[in-house]
């Protein structure tokens, strides 16, 4: 089943299974034959509302069609109102430490955390990590990242930035490391950050790793600095950034392991 929920996420022109195809098929018979009963006892509008939350609820949990469909709205230049009228108020606001002009906004899902960096209501940066989920049906949310075929969680960093040699990292507060590149004409101009954090619990085993790299830094042995990015970038990235701003606010627009347990952790 995972199989064939993956090919409805990501358009493969891979046969779909059979007996996943009778499954909706059938689904959206009974939804149709519980419109016919509704409708016989009240209004339609009411009978309208329950039926497309109950269909929603229904292909959030066994698809991320719901999931993708929302994240593709979501672009840098929108207006926020816009935006927050189809996902909510975020949870929490914080100011950027490096613009003061700057807000970052954090909206959590049950598959995805969504960051917003706005200036007054607009969107200058758009932040996605994929999250654990406890769903025993479907695979971990693998986002599309907008202007490429990729995904997260399938696609390494290296692949997404295309082998780019700026970088950001941090093993104290935060393990994560990212690399960043430009998009060019046909991404609009504007910039794209990939990488991983330790918001999903996996990348501890990093620690290390980042940990030598910024000792290297330090010291300045520049010729050792390669094979250790090269094996950073070679991981699977679980966030993606898409912004117009400078790189550094995408930096700073992570949430410490603290604060992240504090405001999120189950």
């Amino acid at each position: 089943m995972k199989k064939a929920v993956a090919q409805i996420l990501t358009g493969s022109t891979i046969e779909e299974d059979e007996s996943q195809v009778g499954l909706f098929s059938k689904i959206s018979r009974l939804f149709i034959y519980i419109a016919f009963i509704l409708m016989g006892l009240g209004n339609w509008s009411d009978t309208k509302e329950l039926l497309t939350e109950g269909y929603q609820g229904f292909i959030t949990h066994f698809t991320d069609r719901v999931e993708q469909k929302t994240l593709n709205t979501i672009r840098v230049g929108n207006y926020l109102a816009h935006i927050e009228a189809s996902i909510g108020m975020p949870t929490i606001i914080k100011s950027s430490t490096i613009n003061g002009a700057l807000k970052y906004r954090y909206y959590k899902q049950d598959k995805y955390l969504l960051t917003l960096i706005t200036e007054q209501q607009r969107v200058s940066g758009v932040v996605v990590h994929s999250l654990l989920n406890n769903s025993v049906i479907l695979d971990r949310f693998a986002p599309q990242i907008p202007f490429t075929d990729l995904h997260l969680l399938t696609d390494s960093i290296e692949s997404i930035t295309q082998r780019s040699n700026n970088f950001f990292f941090d093993s104290n507060n935060l393990i994560y490391f990212m690399t960043t590149t430009d998009l060019g004409a046909s991404g609009m101009q504007l910039q794209l950050a990939a990488g991983f954090t330790e918001y999903d619990g996996q990348q501890e085993h990093f620690k290390s790793t980042l940990d030598e790299l910024g000792q290297i830094l330090m010291l300045d042995e520049t010729k050792k600095v390669a094979p250790l990015a090269k094996k950073l970038t070679a991981q699977a990235a679980n966030f993606y950034a898409v912004y117009e701003i400078d790189e550094q606010i995408i930096a700073d627009s992570l949430l410490t392991r603290y604060e992240f347990n504090a405001y999120f952790k189950d």
